[in-house]
Parts: C-alpha cells; sequence; structure tokens
C-alpha cells in the first residue's frame, strides 16, 4: 500500500477516534468539543504530510506553499494543490474524489460517535 493510501486510512481512524472521544465527553447540544483544536491540528499535520507523500508518489516537487495552504485551509487548499500538480481534468476529478472522501470522513465521525453513545448507555 502506497503512503498517500496509508494517510487516508490513518486520517479515517482519526476521524472515528474523534467521535469515540466526542461522545464519552458530557457536553451541551450544539458545543463544541474541548479537542476540537488537537483535532484540527491533527487533521492539519496528516493533510500536509498526504500533500507530500502524493507528491512523492507522483515523482514531483509539492508547489510551494500549497500542502502548508492545504493543511490549514483545506477547503482552498486542496483544490489549489490539486490545479497546481495535475492537469485540470485530472484535478477535477481529483477534486470530486476529495469531496467524497470528506463526506465519508464525516459519517465515520457520526456513526463512531452514535455507536459510543449507545455503548455508553
Amino acid at each position: 500500500m502506497s503512503k498517500p493510501n496509508r494517510l487516508l486510512i490513518l486520517m479515517v481512524a482519526t476521524w472515528a477516534t474523534m467521535g469515540l472521544i466526542d461522545a464519552h465527553l458530557t457536553l451541551a447540544p450544539q458545543s463544541i468539543s474541548p479537542f476540537a483544536l488537537p483535532y484540527g491540528f491533527a487533521i492539519a499535520a496528516l493533510i500536509y504530510r498526504w500533500c507530500h507523500a502524493h507528491a512523492a508518489a507522483q515523482g514531483i516537487e509539492p508547489p510551494y506553499g500549497s500542502s502548508v495552504i492545504a493543511a490549514f485551509w483545506a477547503p482552498i487548499g486542496i483544490p489549489l494543490y490539486f490545479l497546481r500538480t495535475l492537469s485540470l481534468l485530472a484535478a477535477g476529478i481529483a477534486m470530486l474524489k476529495a469531496v467524497a472522501f470528506s463526506v465519508v470522513l464525516l459519517c465515520v465521525y457520526v456513526l463512531s460517535l452514535h455507536v459510543a453513545t449507545l455503548a455508553r448507555v
């Protein structure tokens, strides 16, 4: 398995872990997790490492600053990274895959949150 794919699997595991942790916190409805900042830094680090691993797998040098922008401002930075490293058609397909992956991450988080909540009760 390639390093970019391992990092994506690690990101799925991170989101599942976030759901499990948040389920065991007693929070008011609609409140933000006290671990939101550490979660954000963990996800940013994984996105940054993924950009570098993806570029290495493609045999190219990551464009200057693209991985940092992708890590800290993902909705803009990840499409920018794709546009700077891939052809227009390939970048469009990669962006659609990224949106689908984001939906999967949210589903994993919600599923792990609900399973842990049901197990706690």
